[in-house]
């Protein structure tokens, strides 16, 4: 039986509250499957689970974290 897949809300916001990806706005920033979290970090450590594609910035690409479990954002 495939996994179910539930999510509220997701987003990246810097220090004074600014959402800069927001699963609200578009539902193709959160990596499918994406395991629940809530934490603050630097942005090094961000940037290991941010992904995009830098010969087409206009796309969103497409990621899953279905077999194996982590988190993550695509951004353009």
């Amino acid at each position: 039986m495939p996994k179910e897949w539930n999510i509220r809300d997701a987003y990246i916001m810097d220090s004074k509250g600014k959402r800069f990806v927001d699963f609200k706005q578009n539902n193709l920033h959160v990596v499918n499957y994406s395991i629940p979290v809530r934490t603050r970090m630097d942005l090094t450590k961000l940037k290991q689970h941010i992904y995009t594609l830098p010969e087409t910035p206009d796309w969103i690409p497409y990621r899953t974290s279905y077999y194996k479990e982590t988190w993550g954002f695509r951004c353009v």
